[in-house]
């Protein structure tokens, strides 16, 4: 092989390496209990069920296990993530267990509607 040849393919291999060892563009968000996980940009503020004033597990009534809310807006706030129509993405996440009754009402679409009680 051509001492040039052998260049490009160290150098190439080297800038693959450089870039897999580099900082992700995003974060991993995960709820061990739920067993549940997502990505969002590095970027995005996320907001705990404490910051959002959600109670959670530990009570007879199905409420929610975990919830986590998100926003890319340049300046973040809770507020921002039940704006309607925001231009900016923003939006929570609700993982709940399901009694029998509400496994056979629920759709997708009753899903995305949905909202918690805190």
């Amino acid at each position: 092989m051509r001492l040039w040849m052998q260049l490009a393919l160290t150098g190439a291999l080297a800038t693959v390496g450089a870039s897999a060892c580099s900082a992700s563009d995003f974060q991993y968000v995960s709820n061990e209990t739920t067993a549940t996980v997502f990505k969002v940009p590095q970027q995005w503020t996320l907001f705990d069920q404490d910051e959002l004033g959600v109670s959670s597990i530990g009570s007879e009534e199905p409420q929610s296990q975990w919830v986590v809310a998100f926003d890319g807006a340049a300046h973040p706030s809770i507020a921002h993530v039940f704006e309607a129509g925001a231009d900016e993405p923003a939006g929570y996440t609700m993982v709940r267990t399901l009694t029998d009754d509400d496994r056979d009402l629920y759709s997708p679409c009753a899903m995305r509607s949905s909202r918690w009680t805190g």
